[in-house]
């Protein structure tokens, strides 16, 4: 069958990042896919060693005679950022450390201070399971040495807990379980 020989040109990919691509790369009628997919694998690898903006495009030629193929994969990994800090403005410190969490990786970390939208997405996502009704992202500030990170988000209003209710129970029983709950009536 036909076989495929790959150059990679550019920035360095991690070598396990150059294994997966020669794995995933597959020729005929799943080479356009494929090729698409090779692209974001490498773009997370670059991500994962905290390279904010990398670029990465992958192409396939016929090599000699035959099913021969060439694959390219040209590598731009862009700046790194070194993130030590990551800040939220608008919320309390609480939900701060809350988001933190949330983006405590390398990858993650990368992302949101790039803009990927999935990372944006992710914050909103987060700023709503705390119970905020209007989350949004309003701009982020990456400082010239690529350390510190500080986000600024909008929240709207908090929806609260108003009543916290246990029906079928004896009253011993309610107000013991009652007590033990994680929530009550503000949070």
């Amino acid at each position: 069958g036909p076989t495929a020989r790959f150059e990679f040109v550019g920035d360095k990919l991690p070598r396990v990042t150059r294994d997966a691509v020669r794995a995933l790369y597959r020729p005929g009628v799943s080479e356009t896919q494929t090729l698409v997919e090779i692209e974001h694998v490498a773009v997370r690898a670059l991500r994962a060693r905290s390279h904010l903006d990398p670029r990465v495009r992958a192409t396939a030629e016929a090599a000699g005679e035959g099913d021969d193929r060439l694959v390219r994969v040209e590598i731009a990994a862009g700046a790194v950022a070194t993130l030590e800090e990551l800040a939220f403005v608008g919320v309390d410190g609480d939900d701060a450390a809350f988001l933190r969490g949330r983006f405590a990786g390398p990858v993650e970390r990368t992302e949101l201070a790039a803009g990927v939208p999935a990372a944006d997405r992710r914050l909103v996502a987060s700023l709503a399971a705390l119970g905020y009704t209007r989350p949004a992202v309003l701009s982020r500030e990456l400082s010239a040495d690529h350390r510190r990170l500080i986000v600024e988000v909008a929240t709207g209003e908090r929806r609260t807990i108003g009543e916290v209710m246990l029906d079928g129970l004896a009253e011993p029983e309610r107000a013991r379980l009652a007590a033990s709950l994680p929530i009550k009536a503000g949070d």
